[in-house]
């Protein structure tokens, strides 16, 4: 059981890590610190085997070269936000615009 970190490679100058989280159970998932991107996500098999169940890359210039968005974290919005923004208790909230004029996956 733990957290261990890699080296998975390098964007733009700057280093991407590769977290590793193991649990005790044998169940294992990899996340880069890059867009928080989730490679690989092992499970247990009933035959005592472990199995992957993300759909991606192996390295970091597929991720980044291809980017269909495998692995991605979504915001507690999964959907589009119109205008990039909406209110929250009385206050406005003002979003990136990262789909068009709308803010799409976030919140």
């Amino acid at each position: 059981m733990g957290i261990t970190k890699e080296i998975f490679g390098e964007v733009d100058g700057q280093q991407v890590d590769l977290f590793i989280l193991k649990n005790d159970s044998g169940m294992e998932v990899h996340i880069t610190n890059y867009g928080g991107i989730i490679t690989s996500l092992l499970v247990k098999e009933k035959t005592g085997g472990s199995r992957d169940v993300v759909l991606g890359y192996d390295t970091l210039p597929e991720y980044v070269e291809n980017n269909p968005y495998f692995g991605c974290l979504v915001g507690r919005y999964g959907n589009r936000i119109a205008g990039g923004r909406f209110s929250l208790d009385g206050q406005e909230i003002t979003l990136a615009k990262n789909d068009g004029s709308n803010h799409i996956h976030g919140g």
